[in-house]
């Protein structure tokens, strides 16, 4: 199902073209629904529009959109007439739009009306070109256009930016050949087809949202329930309703659907659900899998290798706490320092080398030579590969807590808090320290009706780590910080803890 296709732009073309594809249902977005015919129709309209202003091939154009069936068609529009994609997180300050743009250099940027009125007040992007702006509430203009767009190439398809979480943003240049390739690699782990139906909860602006929810269905001809954000409250409805095969969540909206159940929710058409973008600790796989009835499949993967890496199999062959084994046509080992491979089971640094691996990060070629070296994505997360293959995380490499000349991994105190009874969510930073060079800091989130005694909590990390890897402070909090895509927002937390030592326990 995912053979024919030399680039994106004409991936939802080709569907449209098969008289058995084209009056499927492609899309769902509330009460609408789009046919494989009609949302190609809504792409031709939208890369018409954009080539009428002269953007084409070569250009970059940034979108800033919520999820809704506008942003999928100025998606595939913007790959159709061979445009680069600059996928925006809407609820960015002016400030960083404006420098994301430039730094870009998108001649063009769709968005929204707020959005758009103060970009235009401000006019400090002067690559900017044009301002298309839409109302993503409306439905989609589904009328064929007489315009057609020049056809696609198959140079850089997205622009995408890092989090910035350790300084300023980098670009990830991810080509056509890049999602082609990890959407295949994905699909054949995965084994979706046009039967299967993703809900869609994943931000649009990010690389799980765009390729493992978007573009790898849209390519298998199977369906997506896309929803505006991730609701706790609204979401089992939505599965009774929309009755998806599959879904992916982050391990922060996991705990949260797993914190609000109260009743068995209707999951008889599910056949598994991803897990990704962050760790989850295994006691909550288990939870997951014995609530749900059906495996969680952890994946690992970054934006600098289009999406995933790794992934386990949907069948009982996967791994507890394992992200599985590499995809299809993909290597992944840990290094050392000086990049030489490891054995199997020794913690390493993560490199990978495949089909997926970016092309570099755009105008930055010391920052490209630094993580690209001799075909290796040198990815600056800890690990190990066990002696079938199966990667195993530790701990991002420059999370890594260095107490008195001790390595502690926050992974390894984070689960041992989320083994204590009365928490729910439980993040650990490094904090500087005079004596130390550095200390560790806990913030964890109660359970819903229940308490947290710090003094318990403490005696029991005591009991399960060594005297040195158990938290200085610990914090009680309502919520942890989250970045864009649900995240744990460690740079918030570290802020957090050496600012306010409200909370502490010797």
């Amino acid at each position: 199902q995912l053979a024919g296709h030399t680039g994106l732009g004409d991936v939802l073309s080709i569907q449209a073209s098969r008289p058995e594809v084209a009056n499927a249902s492609a899309l769902y977005f509330r009460d609408d629904v789009y046919t494989y015919a009609e949302l190609n129709a809504a792409c031709e309209r939208a890369a018409a529009n954009l080539r009428a202003r002269a953007i084409g091939n070569g250009d970059s154009v940034a979108l800033a959109l919520p999820n809704a069936p506008a942003l999928v068609a100025h998606l595939f529009g913007i790959l159709k007439i061979g445009a680069t994609v600059v996928p925006l997180n809407p609820s960015l300050t002016i400030g960083e739009v404006s420098w994301l743009i430039n730094a870009s250099g998108a001649r063009a940027l769709v968005t929204t009306v707020p959005l758009a009125q103060q970009l235009d007040a401000v006019r400090n992007t002067p690559a900017l070109r044009h301002l298309v702006v839409i109302d993503p509430a409306q439905r989609l203009d589904c009328t064929l256009s007489t315009a057609k767009p020049s056809a696609g190439g198959d140079g850089t398809a997205f622009l995408i930016f890092t989090s910035g979480t350790t300084g300023r943003p980098k670009g990830v240049m991810v080509t056509h050949r890049n999602v082609l390739a990890n959407t295949a690699q994905v699909a054949e782990r995965t084994a979706v087809t046009p039967h299967d139906r993703v809900l869609n909860v994943m931000p649009l602006f990010h690389a799980n949202g765009l390729m493992n929810n978007t573009i790898l269905p849209l390519r298998a001809g199977a369906s997506i329930v896309l929803r505006p954000r991730f609701e706790p409250d609204e979401f089992w409805g939505v599965v009774k309703r929309f009755r998806p095969t599959y879904f992916t969540a982050v391990p922060t909206m996991f705990t949260r659907l797993m914190d609000g159940w109260k009743t068995r929710a209707d999951t008889t058409s599910l056949r598994f659900v991803r897990s990704g973008a962050a760790p989850m600790v295994p006691a909550l796989q288990r939870l997951v899998e014995e609530r749900l009835g059906v495996p969680v499949v952890l994946s690992y993967g970054l934006s600098e290798a289009t999406c995933t890496c790794t992934m386990n199999p949907p069948d009982r062959s996967r791994r507890i706490a394992s992200v599985g084994p590499a995809l299809a046509d993909e290597a992944v080992v840990a290094v050392d320092a000086d990049g030489r491979p490891m054995a199997r089971g020794q913690v390493g640094e993560i490199a990978v080398c495949g089909p997926n691996v970016m092309a570099g990060y755009f105008n930055a070629p010391d920052e490209t030579s630094a993580v690209l070296r001799d075909g290796w994505l040198h990815t600056g997360d800890m690990g190990f590969v066990d002696p079938d293959g199966f990667v195993f995380l530790t701990d991002r490499k420059k999370d890594l807590i260095i107490r008195g000349g001790e390595n502690i991994s926050p992974r390894e105190v984070e689960e041992a808090l989320l083994s204590f009874p009365a928490v729910a969510e439980a993040a650990v930073v490094g904090t500087p320290d005079r004596e130390w060079g550095e200390e560790v800091v806990a913030f964890v989130v109660p359970r819903t009706d229940r308490e947290i005694d710090v003094d318990a909590l403490q005696a029991f990390c005591h009991e399960r780590l060594a005297r040195f890897k158990v938290p200085r402070r610990l914090r009680v909090v309502a919520s942890l910080p989250l970045t864009s895509v649900g995240k744990m927002d460690k740079a918030r937390l570290r802020a957090l803890a050496c600012q306010d030592a409200t909370g502490a326990r010797p």
